[in-house]
């Protein structure tokens, strides 16, 4: 064995050395395999050791890793794709962006679209309204031809005797009344007459007026949502002051009436006897008017049970003591409707509080 032999083999850790009197003659034992023998053995046995095939060292492992992976890279499809796939990532954030800017464009879009349809909607009554004028001044120049509405005629022949009418939202003009008086009021002899959501003015007010003063069998009438205005209030107040009409509720809402219309409806109550229900809600009514109704239902009337004054708002503080003198006198309103005015906090609560001495009074919503 070499000098050199020897110095690997002592710095060996794998080895024992039994005896180092004399290196040569001495035993060395293997500590990986328990293989013993002598030292100029051991060039022999490491050729069978599977202790002396451990793996190359590190840096050559590192190195060879290194060779194989750039190999790889050559060949690799991600990363012969990687600018291709970072690309299109790319797109993919830039056509997201855009998506919530379409999206955020067809909101608005739909908004216009619903501002759009009720102008439409509004553009196409008007057309119906010039188109029933047509009709109407065609009908009035031939002189001789009366107004006609068949269909409004059939309709009505259809409904039950003694019963129910409902013409809402046919767009019936002021010339339609005379057929809803004559086939309605008259022929059929109707309870409940509907005409709420039409075309009806003052005019159209008068002529069911007229049809009212022999009628013994309505008890509502509904004219809400017209134009009949102080003058179809008059007109309509005029002929149930003057005869013991049969009319219970009366709904006049959103029908453009002021303080003028509240007093002929002041007066009304004075006389009349049967009316019960009065529905006056979203109209012109200021404090005037208010002060005339309220000093009536406090001295001079016990027979109206409800009366709707909602969002008349031109109602102030200055009704409140009159209101507060009708809910303490009055014995026959169950119901009281007054929300949406422009009555302070403190006025409502003066006012509930007289309500709760009034027994009578049921339901005061203000």
């Amino acid at each position: 064995m070499s000098d050199t032999e020897s110095d690997e083999l002592t710095n060996d850790t794998s080895v024992d050395t039994i005896s180092t009197c004399n290196i040569y003659k001495s035993f060395i034992r293997c500590t990986k395999c328990t293989w013993l023998g002598h030292c100029d053995q051991l060039s022999d046995h490491w050729k069978t050791c599977a202790y002396m095939t451990r793996p190359p060292p590190v840096k050559k492992m590192k190195s060879r890793c290194r060779d194989e992976l750039n190999d790889h890279l050559k060949t690799c499809a991600y990363k012969i794709r990687r600018p291709r796939v970072i690309e299109i990532i790319s797109r993919n954030e830039h056509l997201s962006t855009q998506v919530d800017q379409y999206k955020d464009r067809i909101k608005k879009l739909e908004i216009e679209a619903v501002e759009a349809n009720k102008t439409i909607a509004r553009l196409q009554e008007q057309c119906n309204e010039y188109e029933d004028r047509i009709k109407q001044l065609i009908n009035e120049s031939k002189g001789s031809v009366p107004y006609r509405n068949v269909e409004l005629q059939d309709f009505i022949k259809k409904c039950q005797l003694r019963l129910t009418v409902d013409l809402r939202s046919r767009r019936l003009n002021d010339r339609d009344m005379e057929i809803v008086v004559d086939e309605a009021m008259n022929k059929k002899q109707c309870k409940r007459l509907l005409l709420d959501q039409n075309k009806i003015s003052s005019e159209g007010a008068s002529i069911i007026a007229v049809g009212l003063k022999d009628n013994t069998t309505l008890e509502t009438l509904n004219l809400e949502k017209n134009s009949i205005g102080d003058k179809g209030v008059k007109s309509l107040s005029n002929v149930l002051l003057t005869k013991n009409s049969t009319l219970q509720r009366f709904d006049i809402n959103e029908n453009n009436i002021t303080n003028t219309g509240a007093q002929y409806l002041a007066e009304l109550l004075k006389i009349t006897t049967n009316l019960t229900w009065l529905g006056l809600h979203t109209n012109d009514i200021g404090d005037q008017g208010i002060e005339l109704l309220a000093n009536t239902l406090a001295y001079h009337n016990r027979h109206l049970q409800v009366l709707d004054l909602c969002f008349n708002k031109s109602v102030t503080d200055k009704s409140v003591e009159s209101l507060i003198i009708m809910v303490k006198h009055n014995r026959s309103l169950k119901r009281f409707h007054m929300y949406g005015c422009n009555l302070s906090e403190s006025g409502r609560d003066r006012i509930r509080l007289e309500a709760k001495s009034n027994t009578i009074l049921q339901l005061l919503e203000i």
